[in-house]
């Protein structure tokens, strides 16, 4: 398939539904059946934090990544706790204050997976090109900040009719095509 063909007839529109159903499933994430198989789990066990935080961080037994999931299992009944009191996001990061924010983020999208979206750089990359906003300004944020006054809401108001698993899938795979794809975007 020519990218640059698919990129005008996939981008060029303002229905947010018709940008979404042309770029869910381009790039799958990866381990996508399992990630869902993971996130859909209403109770996040140590075996699904495991899981879920090693397919976003790539964790290596007897790494700083290890020591920090062992911090955020040694956590895991406060998390629950957070996870069913509805409490917002900021307290999440305030009871995680040696996490760094990227693994706040995370954690909180996967107990809230239908209500807080997937972060990553190709989210940001595709939240930057849909804003034209630069996206080496947007890096340089604070990401608890940016992802809860900026990024959280820019999804409820753009995407508020589209389930949050599919509007994760378009911005994954849209960002993923502009950050690798070898042609440029007007």
């Amino acid at each position: 398939m020519d990218l640059r063909l698919f990129y005008l007839s996939a981008i060029r529109t303002d229905s947010v539904p018709i940008f979404v159903n042309n770029w869910t499933g381009i790039f799958p994430l990866p381990d996508e059946e399992t990630y869902r198989l993971y996130l859909s789990r209403e109770e996040k066990d140590e075996e699904s934090l495991r899981f879920l935080l090693s397919w976003k961080f790539g964790i290596l037994p007897g790494t700083k990544k290890e020591q920090m999931l062992q911090m955020v299992l040694r956590d895991q009944k406060m998390l629950d706790q957070w996870r069913k009191s509805g409490a917002g996001a900021p307290v999440l990061f305030a009871i995680l204050p040696r996490i760094p924010a990227e693994w706040k983020i995370f954690i909180a999208h996967i107990l809230h997976p239908g209500k807080l979206p997937l972060y990553s750089r190709y989210a940001l990359a595709a939240y930057a090109h849909l804003t034209g906003s630069d996206p080496k300004a947007l890096a340089k944020k604070r990401r608890e900040n940016f992802y809860l006054k900026t990024f959280v809401p820019f999804i409820r108001s753009e995407f508020y009719d589209i389930p949050m698993y599919k509007t994760d899938q378009a911005l994954y795979a849209f960002g993923k095509y502009i950050t690798e794809a070898s042609i440029t975007i007007p």
